[in-house]
């Protein structure tokens, strides 16, 4: 796995009409298009939903 200390930096892409990504990104500092956008999560975002999601 990779380096714990480094940023986490996620992209949502989506290919529905209905799903603006940019509002989820959004919540965490980030944006970008409604499509594809992008943001930098805490390291408590990252615990709760990549690490605690997927481990």
């Amino acid at each position: 796995m990779g380096d714990a200390q480094a940023p986490k930096n996620p992209g949502f892409r989506t290919i529905h009409d209905h799903v603006d990504v940019s509002e989820v990104a959004g919540q965490y500092g980030g944006g970008g298009h409604a499509k594809a956008s992008g943001c930098s999560f805490s390291k408590e975002a990252f615990q709760t939903f990549v690490l605690d999601t997927f481990s």
